[in-house]
């Protein structure tokens, strides 16, 4: 039998890759390199869905609209709360799970390929959201939302 490396699962642990979390609270978590990289001074965001693809779409707006969402920022990373969103596609997960993101230069937004996991942290039974060491915890879904 061949050894395997060991990954650390329930760590949050620090990255440089722009990763969001979907939270089993409903709330898009989205990491400290992501939001310097692509949404450092956003206020307002659409979200788009993908469902053959499963895709999920994060595109800044400069103006709230009825279909905005509010970017709750923390000292280095942000989060949104598109509850409704979340539960009507099915999209809530029973363990936060993170996923890598790509800017689309296409569509101006930034995308979470949600067949591509990129780790999971907390537990089902888990009341309490860990952060993934870089402050993309709970605070960052602190807030009004526009749902």
């Amino acid at each position: 039998m061949a050894f395997e490396k060991v990954q650390k699962t329930g760590q949050g642990g620090s990255t440089n890759e722009p990763l969001v979390s979907l939270r089993k609270s409903g709330g898009i978590g989205i990491n400290s390199a992501a939001t310097e990289e692509y949404l450092s001074d956003v206020e307002f965001v659409h979200i788009y869905y993908d469902e053959d693809n499963r895709k999920i779409g994060i595109k800044p707006v400069d103006e709230a609209d009825g279909n905005t969402y509010k970017v709750n920022m923390t000292e280095s990373s942000a989060g949104i709360t598109p509850s409704s969103f979340m539960k009507r596609h099915g999209l809530v997960p029973d363990v936060t799970t993170r996923y890598e993101v790509e800017w689309d230069d296409d569509e101006g937004m930034l995308v979470a390929d949600l067949t591509a996991e990129a780790g999971t942290y907390g537990s089902a039974d888990d009341d309490t959201e860990e952060g993934d060491g870089d402050a993309d915890g709970d605070a960052a879904e602190t807030g009004a939302s526009e749902e």
